[in-house]
């Protein structure tokens, strides 16, 4: 099985009166689930100076993590995240537009990467990046 350690954090920065940053991840429930699905994580950006962004990104990132959990055991990462992300597009999308304020009133960047023994696939949408940090030194 996988070992694997991490942590989250977020921060608005200096320019933003509120964060609009949302983060997520699905791990293991029981080691027998370790080799069907592993691991997901994904980190989603509001795009500021728009409104809802802070919808956007949370509404991205739960709907990918739903379509993660249900996804059929032994599905390939490389298939199944860029579904995935298209699913959390079109979810965003139909929240824009059920709000009243328009179909391009809300966008959230996205990158999310699932991993599974020796594998790691990174699916993104925007600037958000997912780095690689091996014996300290980071690459993207």
């Amino acid at each position: 099985m996988l070992e694997l350690e991490f942590a989250q954090a977020s921060d608005r920065g200096v320019v933003r009166d509120h964060n609009e940053d949302y983060l997520g991840y699905a791990v293991p429930e029981v080691s027998a689930q370790a080799g069907k699905r592993e691991w997901l994580f994904a980190l989603a950006d509001g795009v500021g100076g728009q409104d809802k962004g802070e919808v956007a990104s949370r509404t991205a990132v739960e709907t990918l993590l739903a379509g993660f959990r249900r996804a059929r055991n032994g599905e390939q990462h490389g298939a199944m995240l860029p579904r995935l992300v298209r699913e959390a597009n079109t979810k965003v999308f139909e929240t824009g537009m059920a709000t009243g304020m328009g179909a391009s009133a809300m966008a959230t960047t996205l990158v999310t990467c699932a991993l599974r023994f020796d594998r790691m696939v990174v699916a993104h949408v925007g600037d958000s990046r997912c780095y690689r940090i091996r014996h300290r030194t980071p690459r993207l």
